[in-house]
């Protein structure tokens, strides 16, 4: 541990007391920049990494997903709000069910998490209900997405995890968000759906993920990142259906 009569000059995001100790002084603006510029860069890797690995399967979901719409304008949002609403409930469960040495750090920093996601949610269902699609939060719909988003995020996963092993699934789920999210972003762009309004609200949810991507990067180490896809099984084969 720091010494408690040692400034600690670190970024918000990457400060713990345990470690460092009172008290916290801010970076300096000239130095926030680049630290934001970095961390922009490690996340997009770990995105495209990740779309690497499994992009194939969440274009398939999507392009399913995007025809229980019909001809619905917009209904792309609707796709991203029910990988939203699986994602957090992700990390709920993991604030839920964490355990052991770490639990408390643990228990918090899944609650700041799924509280942000599920922050998030409001915004864009209202986004999506303001293009005059109401079918686009019909709840049967959306149950079924989520549904179908949670077992890519969560497939292969121990039926109880480790401290470990939710951490990494919890970032997993951040990544595969984001691989989503640019398909989306991609997919209303090319068909002039970006209004003014959308584009920022989905730029909004990048920049956020970004950050959480940052944040449980911190409760995971580097080598792990990519066994997320892989290091989890399960030999119960109802979780695969």
């Amino acid at each position: 541990m720091a010494r408690s009569d040692v400034p600690v000059l670190t970024d918000p995001l990457n400060y713990d007391p345990v470690e460092h100790g009172p008290p916290y002084i801010p970076v300096r603006e000239d130095i926030r920049p680049m630290k934001t510029a970095m961390v922009k860069t490690a996340v997009k890797a770990m995105v495209d990494r990740e779309a690497a690995a499994v992009g194939q399967e969440i274009e398939q979901l999507f392009t399913h997903f995007l025809s229980d719409y019909g001809q619905a304008g917009s209904a792309e949002l609707a796709v991203l709000l029910a990988a939203l609403r699986a994602e957090a409930l992700i990390h709920q469960a993991h604030h839920w069910g964490t355990k052991g040495p770490q639990f408390y750090g643990d228990h918090q920093l899944y609650d700041r998490v799924y509280s942000e996601v599920f922050g998030m949610v409001d915004g864009l269902a209202e986004r999506a209900v303001g293009s005059g699609q109401v079918v686009l939060v019909h709840p049967l719909l959306q149950v079924h997405h989520m549904s179908g988003f949670a077992k890519s995020f969560y497939r292969d996963a121990p039926v109880v995890p480790s401290p470990e092993e939710m951490a990494l699934l919890s970032l997993r789920a951040v990544l595969r968000f984001l691989v989503l999210l640019n398909m989306a972003y991609a997919a209303l762009e090319t068909k002039g759906g970006l209004s003014h309004g959308t584009d920022n609200l989905l730029q909004g949810l990048a920049d956020d993920h970004e950050k959480l991507v940052y944040l449980l990067k911190q409760r995971t180490s580097a080598d792990e990142v990519r066994t997320a896809s892989t290091k989890p099984s399960l030999s119960d084969p109802a979780w695969k259906a």
